[in-house]
């Protein structure tokens, strides 16, 4: 579950567009679709500070690596 005062999205839009929120950054990355399986391409990320003292960032890091294994 999210950490309490994050909101964690994904949106997968047309054109293999997918977009969303880290909790702290926004990321982007394109994706595509093979039967039943998806391969997500590496995210880019904003570059916004965010308070660590509540493991936002460790939150983050562990969304973005799952995100690129996909």
């Amino acid at each position: 579950a999210p950490l309490d005062g994050t909101n964690i999205t994904a949106t997968f839009g047309f054109a293999g567009r997918l977009s969303g929120s880290t909790g702290c950054n926004n990321y982007f990355a394109t994706y595509y679709t093979n039967n039943q399986s998806i391969h997500i391409d590496k995210s880019a990320l904003t570059k916004m500070a965010c308070s660590n003292k509540t493991g936002i960032m460790k939150q983050e890091a562990a969304y973005v690596e799952n995100l690129n294994s996909a």
